[in-house]
């Protein structure tokens, strides 16, 4: 950040305790997940023109690997879509590239 306030550098101090506090929570896979139940599911929506000054709508995904949420995020588009499908697509068009990492890795591993 250029000009961190009092309020991010309080945001930092809680960070280590917050850390400290859950590092007992994590994601887990069971081992021996059939075929058939590893499946890598998204799902992706968008507020169009939320931003009233910019008309930039917001995009948010999620993306499932055999019922855990693996990846999601929530962001502006970067682009002022003209339409409610097209801000749509733009969601879709997100989530699907970021699905692709996922596979990749998972035939690395395998």
């Amino acid at each position: 950040m250029a000009n961190p306030g009092d309020d991010h550098w309080q945001a930092l101090k809680r960070t280590p305790r917050y850390l400290k506090g859950t590092s007992a929570l994590g994601i887990r896979f069971r081992i021996g997940i059939s075929p058939s139940k590893q499946k890598l599911c998204a799902y992706a929506d968008d507020e169009y023109a939320n931003d009233t000054t910019h008309r930039k709508s917001i995009t948010g995904y999620v993306i499932f690997f055999a019922g855990v949420s693996i990846i999601w995020k929530t962001t502006k588009q970067s682009c002022v879509t003209l339409s409610s499908t097209e801000s749509e697509l733009v969601a879709a068009s997100a989530a699907a590239v970021r699905g692709e990492f996922p596979p990749r890795t998972l035939r690395l591993c395998a």
